[in-house]
């Protein structure tokens, strides 16, 4: 099992912006399983919600997860949009 934090940031523009940061953990068997999850669930599946982002914690994670999602077949096999 692999662990990773992620670092929920939710912004409000009316009446005044404002920014609030939490943190939320999720777990999957392996890195690829834990790079897919948050991709189905928090990044993808969020993408026209423009209020809010999810991040790993770990920066280095993070590089990760961008290398690997920047993989075509990660992100169709994914549920990404292949227009």
């Amino acid at each position: 099992m692999i662990k990773a934090t992620l670092i929920r940031t939710e912004q409000t523009f009316y009446p005044k912006m404002t920014s609030t940061k939490t943190e939320k953990d999720i777990e999957a068997e392996d890195k690829d399983k834990l790079f897919a999850k948050f991709f189905r669930i928090y990044d993808n599946g969020l993408k026209y919600i423009n209020e809010i982002s999810y991040r790993f914690k770990d920066e280095a994670l993070q590089q990760e997860y961008r290398v690997w999602i920047g993989d075509i077949k990660n992100y169709a096999s994914n549920g990404g949009d292949m227009w």
